[in-house]
């Protein structure tokens, strides 16, 4: 159904009373500010804790670390802390369903390796107990899943058409890391309890979370962020191959991101994916170009083999092998391993039918967050 046409505004929805997960990280916490700043109803966040005094103190500091506000009006009024776990199926008992409208799942395990099942626990197994919980109490679920479930092509297979769109979801990729693995089998969970059990739900699939457009202020664990990890060993290694500076990066402010969600969460039932993330693209070059001026150090441009050598010498040296690690996929250039092309066309035509614009990288948002980045020591 996720064709763009003259009927995409009938049957809008109204989100209405919201059970929040994940409320306490970086997109979630932004969702929750845009809830309560811009929308009506209460919310209900679901925090792992021993007491839901320690989980209401976790989420009062979040929220004032982020936005240098005291939420305590809210708390108890439109705000409510609930004690428990989606990796559990009794983990919801404390919620008080019949008040809920909606639940809007930003939990997630971001690390993209694990010697345990843990990513898994929380990204799927946790995704199919809140699809029960849904289902049986005729529950809306707005789920943030990540276009990476795109996944690769590795020795040019699947073929260069292989394109995941709004309307695709298996194209043949193969899932390189755990994480991407465990968000494809989430949604997988939730397009089947859609087609099978009348579940009524929306995935969005977002892109790279960035610091935000208004200030550049970043996430507290910005260590996790995929994207700066990268960044951080490029510079490790002091040099960038040649096919790398010719690509593409895409940065999605966290808070126009969860205004995004928020506004495709009330679109028509009938929509079920989208892909909310930034069209804006910025060359890798002049990204390296304003973090070589402002940390002081000279990155070489290199063939792939030098290049290679840099890395599997940095990944034997015990100071530098952390830093480095994010760009363990490039450790072997003989696999021919590519990403899988993204086009959420009919996301942007979506959002710019509701008045939602993406704002451009531009080089002083770039030069804002990479100075909070030093100033927070990353690059050291």
């Amino acid at each position: 159904a996720n064709v763009f046409d003259e009927h995409v505004a009938n049957g809008r929805q109204d989100i209405g009373n919201v059970l929040l997960t994940g409320a306490t990280g970086f997109l979630g916490i932004h969702v929750l500010h845009e809830l309560l700043e811009h929308h009506t109803g209460n919310v209900y966040c679901l925090l792992r804790d021993e007491t839901v005094e320690g989980a209401t103190k976790r989420l009062d500091t979040t929220l004032f670390y982020y936005f240098n506000k005291l939420y305590s009006i809210y708390f108890g009024t439109r705000l409510h802390v609930v004690n428990g776990d989606i990796t559990k199926a009794e983990g919801m008992e404390n919620v008080p369903a019949e008040k809920i409208d909606t639940v809007i799942n930003c939990a997630a395990n971001v690390k993209h390796f694990s010697a345990t099942d843990d990513i898994r626990l929380v990204n799927a197994v946790g995704v199919q107990n809140l699809v029960d919980w849904a289902v049986a109490r005729g529950k809306r679920l707005v789920h943030v899943s990540t276009a990476s479930v795109a996944g690769v092509r590795v020795m040019g297979m699947p073929g260069s058409g292989a394109t995941l769109t709004e309307r695709t979801l298996s194209v043949g990729q193969y899932s390189d890391n755990q994480y991407s693995k465990s968000k494809y089998e989430a949604e997988r969970i939730i397009l089947t309890a859609v087609h099978e059990r009348g579940l009524s739900a929306k995935i969005m699939r977002v892109g790279n979370l960035a610091p935000r457009a208004i200030d550049g202020e970043f996430q507290m664990n910005f260590n996790t962020n995929n994207a700066m990890g990268a960044l951080k060993a490029l510079r490790t290694l002091g040099c960038v191959p040649f096919e790398m500076l010719e690509s593409d990066w895409e940065f999605s402010p966290i808070d126009e991101t969860a205004r995004a969600i928020l506004l495709l969460a009330t679109t028509p039932q009938r929509y079920t994916v989208f892909m909310p993330y930034n069209y804006h693209m910025v060359p890798l070059v002049d990204i390296m170009d304003i973090v070589e001026e402002m940390t002081s150090k000279t990155m070489r441009h290199v063939h792939s083999s030098i290049f290679q050598k840099a890395l599997q010498e940095a990944l034997a040296d015990d100071a530098k092998a952390d830093n480095v690690r994010p760009l363990i996929a490039y450790n072997d250039n003989r696999l021919q391993v590519e990403r899988i092309v993204c086009d959420n066309d009919f996301t942007k035509k979506m959002l710019l039918s509701l008045g939602f614009r993406w704002n451009k990288a531009s080089e002083d948002y770039l030069r804002q967050f990479i100075k909070r980045l030093l100033g927070m020591g990353f690059f050291e």
